[in-house]
């Protein structure tokens, strides 16, 4: 395993996948991108899914929110199926790093 990606939703992006299956059979898609399977990179936040940016100083976090990326792609019909792996150093702030 590469470990290229970090976790999955596999209940809800069936789920997703079923509306979106649903909206295509009645030709009501949203977007080209209805029904398009995608993992969110892991410092993309997702209402009530774990986001840590790869690093383990944020492990147990769970967004209360949506990224605005986030809420356009679920807008358009996008099924997240989870969450890739993301560089850890991103997380660390400029301060933190010695001189």
């Amino acid at each position: 395993s590469l470990g290229l990606v970090v976790s999955t939703r596999p209940e809800a992006a069936l789920a997703d996948a079923e509306a979106a299956e649903r909206r295509r059979a009645e030709g009501k898609t949203l977007s080209a991108l209805d029904g398009l399977p995608i993992l969110l990179k892991d410092n993309i936040v997702q209402a009530g899914a774990p986001s840590t940016c790869s690093s383990r100083i944020l492990e147990g976090y769970i967004s209360p929110y949506d990224a605005t990326v986030t809420t356009r792609l679920a807008e358009a019909g996008a099924i997240v199926v989870g969450r890739s792996g993301a560089d850890s150093s991103i997380t660390v702030p400029v301060s933190a790093i010695p001189a």
